[in-house]
């Protein structure tokens, strides 16, 4: 996985040690921040959908996977 942030402060980009279960690289995938963590939902593992939801812990780098029901 790649992931990168931006550091405001030193205007650069800045790729963290992460531990953890790693998304698979996708496309056209849904994100959000709550409460310190980043949550990636979904996208496109080459042609297909993926239901997978991934949280990225941001003030300790470290991601899990999280169980979901598919979609009807």
């Amino acid at each position: 996985m790649y992931f990168f942030y931006f550091h405001a402060d030193s205007k650069k980009w800045v790729k963290p040690d992460i531990s953890g279960t790693y998304p698979s690289m996708r496309s056209q995938h849904s994100s959000v921040i709550y409460n310190n963590k980043l949550y990636i939902y979904g996208g496109y593992l080459g042609s297909t959908a993926s239901s997978e939801l991934f949280c990225l812990s941001l003030g300790n780098p470290q991601t899990s996977s999280i169980q979901t029901n598919k979609p009807k």
